[in-house]
């Protein structure tokens, strides 16, 4: 199942709501696809005054099984044993976890625009490992952005994948 059209549509809807109260769009903005593999919307991700941003159950819930999803794959990944039809599965594991995610956070307005830029290049990632010469980028964009995920937002217990 593919959930990225449905999923940025939501997260755009979700933005001009916000947008009233001076999020950008350009966090949620469908114009992300045409830079898959920059992580140009990643690039935009700010800290909150210096602090990280809040999280909440459902936000911290999907983002750990978006870790555990590949993380559970790394070593096939590495060993080049991940065939093109389980990095489509992966990705569509992860599009799954991002669609949850989406419909159960409920994060402040600046927060929320903050998590619009990590979805974007998480889905990017997706994305990039149905590609036919861009799984392994894929995982890795997905990877960092996981990292970048825990500089900027306060999850309990945070730790990054192993690479």
């Amino acid at each position: 199942m593919n959930v990225r059209k449905p999923l940025l549509s939501a997260l755009l809807a979700a933005s001009l709501m916000s947008a009233t109260a001076g999020d950008s769009l350009a966090a949620v903005s469908p114009s992300h696809q045409g830079h898959a593999g920059t992580g140009a919307a990643i690039a935009e991700l700010t800290l909150n005054d210096g602090q990280k941003w809040p999280s909440d159950a459902a936000l911290s819930e999907g983002m750990t099984e978006i870790r555990a999803t590949l993380r559970a794959s790394m070593g096939q990944i590495h060993g080049g044993n991940f065939s093109a039809a389980e990095y489509a599965a992966l990705a569509d594991r992860v599009e799954s976890q991002v669609d949850g995610l989406v419909r159960n956070c409920r994060l402040p307005p600046e927060a929320d625009a903050q998590l619009h830029l990590v979805i974007a290049d998480i889905l990017d990632g997706a994305e990039m490992m149905r590609e036919g010469n861009g799984h392994v980028e894929g995982a890795i964009k997905l990877m960092r952005t996981l990292h970048t995920y825990g500089n900027h937002f306060d999850h309990p217990g945070w730790y990054t994948v192993a690479h």
